[in-house]
């Protein structure tokens, strides 16, 4: 399962554990989770806004985040993956 994190406070969603509080059971994938969801520590970043955690870098402190990937390659990415994982899942 994989890790996200928020690029504003820095905000960790697992999938393995989810977040019950906000609706989002253990397991749940992070591309299921509501685009329009916003961090619940800091709710400035949406879901779109959240980074696999191995891709980021670090929080300039100013809210800009030092990654190579736009928002538009996140969502791009993200539905991929749903899309990878639903053809494994009928295979």
């Amino acid at each position: 399962m994989a890790k996200f994190i928020c690029p504003n406070c820095e905000f960790v969603y697992d999938e393995s554990m989810g977040i019950p509080r906000e609706g989002w059971p253990a397991g749940t994938p992070f591309v299921e989770v509501d685009e329009d969801w916003t961090c619940p520590d800091c709710g400035v970043r949406e879901q779109v806004d959240f980074l696999p955690i191995e891709e980021f870098v670090r929080n300039d402190q100013d809210g800009n985040v030092i990654s190579q990937e736009t928002r538009e390659q996140a969502l791009a990415r993200q539905r991929a993956e749903l899309e990878r994982q639903k053809e494994e899942e009928q295979a």
